[in-house]
């Protein structure tokens, strides 16, 4: 089926945009941006720092899904309780995708970036921690705010193999700040504009933008699964 989806065709359904747009982006194609680009010139790929990963290498890999996403947006929380499970225990548990992880602070930024510090502080310690604490974002997300976000993170922090404290000081100098602008930079280059949005890869050639909470079986037929 992928050879059904002509490079630079976008599918889409409602996902988050950026607080200074409001409210929920209804989706639909773009253009998708960087028609035919192969895998190492595609900017979904060019990072100082290889971001958060699941599954192969990515040259080891039959396919790539590079997702652009928010702790704070509701779309991105329904992904990844609906469709993320479906590809993490299927095609990369079994090594034939790699899935990419970058984070944006889109939609509530005053505590998503704090979020995301926390996160890359995490993975910096124990990688497997950071898709601990990037699940439990999401499953608490609508009681989170900016007055309760740090005092969270430290609770959870305690359940992780990590040193709280570390985090915490990550969390308060903004540690990471100039790696969420990178890839907010990255997200613009790449043409995303909505969260959560994936940009997907097979064979080493560029293959479609997905834009939303889209069902497993949407990136089951883009990358041939």
């Amino acid at each position: 089926m992928a050879s059904a989806l002509a490079a630079g065709t976008a599918v889409g359904t409602a996902g988050c945009l950026g607080d200074d747009d409001g409210g929920d982006d209804d989706g639909g194609d773009d253009d998708g941006g960087n028609d035919g680009a192969a895998t190492a010139d595609h900017p979904a790929l060019d990072t100082p720092a290889e971001p958060p990963r699941l599954g192969p290498p990515i040259e080891e890999a039959e396919g790539i899904v590079v997702a652009f996403d928010d702790p704070s947006c509701s779309s991105c929380a329904t992904f990844a309780a609906e469709t993320f499970p479906q590809l993490r225990d299927g095609p990369v548990e079994a090594g034939r995708v790699t899935y990419l992880a970058r984070a944006v602070p889109w939609v509530e930024p005053a505590w998503s970036r704090l979020a995301i510090n926390a996160l890359y502080a995490v993975h910096e310690a124990e990688p497997s921690a950071f898709w601990q604490l990037k699940s439990r974002f999401y499953e608490e997300q609508s009681g989170l705010d900016e007055g309760s976000i740090r005092e969270w993170i430290a609770t959870e922090a305690e359940s992780l193999p990590v040193e709280p404290e570390s985090v915490l000081t990550a969390v308060d100098e903004g540690r990471y700040d100039d790696r969420i602008e990178a890839t907010e930079s990255t997200a613009e280059d790449s043409e995303v504009s909505v969260v959560p949005s994936f940009v997907l890869f097979e064979g080493g050639e560029y293959v479609t933008q997905v834009v939303g909470p889209q069902p497993y079986d949407v990136f089951e037929g883009a990358l041939d699964l």
